[in-house]
């Protein structure tokens, strides 16, 4: 979106804001993109001088939300990335790195629920074998990929195309995915 509407005016009657700035519907999915409001990327890594994993690097990060009242920009922050993102339950095999990835960022400029979203990755240093199972909102956008490090090669895991704000609540069924190859 352009702009997304604040869903919290009919939700809960908060409309300090009516809108919020969005990546346009031009982004798309894109796993170049540098426009989005939660990213976390992590790094599964051989040392292939000895054969064995490296230890799994996380890069969370977190765009600035902007929020606008009656077209006019009123204020901007940013969620806390070190905060809204963790590696968890990481172990290494002679071939393999298995990791999950927890996600919990909110809307910095109001009282709101978290985005949310988990995945288990199991990595193979084999060309491209790998195993995914998460779970994630159906709000917003949400998109995984496999890349090259370093290079510029990449594989779409998983899209999914946002339903409506109204997946946030905790009480609204969420997305599950499971890919292997």
């Amino acid at each position: 979106m352009d702009r997304a509407p604040n869903p919290w005016c009919e939700e809960v009657g908060y409309c300090k804001y009516d809108k919020f700035e969005g990546d346009t519907d031009e982004r798309g999915f894109d796993m170049w993109s540098n426009k989005f409001r939660t990213r976390a990327d992590s790094y599964v890594t051989w040392d292939w001088d000895i054969n064995a994993p490296n230890p799994v690097v996380l890069n969370p990060q977190t765009g600035i939300t902007i929020g606008y009242k009656d077209g006019v920009e009123v204020a901007r922050d940013q969620a806390p990335a070190e905060e809204d993102m963790e590696l968890q339950n990481i172990e290494y095999g002679s071939d393999w790195v298995r990791h999950t990835m927890k996600l919990a960022s909110r809307n910095p400029l109001v009282p709101s629920p978290d985005i949310d979203a988990w995945y288990n990755a199991k990595i193979y240093n084999s060309s491209y074998s790998a195993e995914f199972h998460g779970v994630h909102d159906k709000a917003p956008s949400h998109e995984l990929y496999m890349m090259d490090y370093p290079g510029d090669f990449g594989v779409d895991i998983h899209t999914h195309e946002h339903e409506g704000f109204e997946y946030l609540w905790p009480w609204q069924p969420d997305e599950e995915f499971h890919i292997s190859f």
